[in-house]
């Protein structure tokens, strides 16, 4: 009787486990499986979202209607696992706002990810050469950066521009060029 029943559930056990699953996901699970081309691209930011209001009507929250000093900001992904972090962004100088651009370089890799969306993991060299860690979450054409903590250009109560701290989003939009 048991080998009967041993028996009947290794047959029950090959034939439900040798079935292909027609419903599973398209990209693989594991994280180091993610097509290098769904990630690769170029990147242009669209939006620095901060918490707070930080212009002198007390109306936006996205820094880049503020200036222009973000334009040409972007990030290009490699298929080849390269990043390039190319940041325009103001710096409060005195009484005034400046322009100040900052490339960095590194590598980048998936550490999760699921049917929608992926975690990216970038290493680049900041401005004094030191390692520089980036948490990207990659949704759709989509690629935000979010800092819980940071410092943002801003105007203080009488209208002179100075820094802000608390939390921003920089959100990044993929470019997609016609052949």
């Amino acid at each position: 009787m048991v080998k009967q029943l041993l028996f009947t559930g290794c047959i029950f056990f090959l034939a439900f486990a040798c079935q292909s699953d027609e419903n599973s996901a398209s990209l693989p699970i594991a994280s180091n499986n993610l097509p290098s081309q769904v990630v690769a691209g170029t990147y242009f930011l669209s939006e620095v979202l901060v918490e707070k209001s930080a212009d002198r009507n007390a109306e936006a929250r996205n820094l880049v209607n503020e200036t222009e000093h973000y334009n040409g900001t972007r990030i290009i992904i490699d298929q080849n696992k390269s990043i390039t972090y190319i940041k325009n962004c103001p710096v409060v100088n005195g009484n005034d706002t400046q322009p100040s651009s900052v490339i960095m370089e590194g590598i980048w890799e998936v550490k999760s990810q699921n049917r929608e969306s992926a975690m990216i993991m970038a290493t680049c060299k900041d401005e004094e050469g030191s390692d520089l860690n980036m948490m990207f979450y990659k949704e759709g054409d989509k690629l935000y950066l979010k800092y819980a903590i940071a410092d943002f250009p801003d105007h203080n109560i009488s209208g002179k521009p100075c820094y802000s701290t608390g939390k921003v989003d920089y959100i990044f939009t993929k470019e997609y060029t016609m052949l």
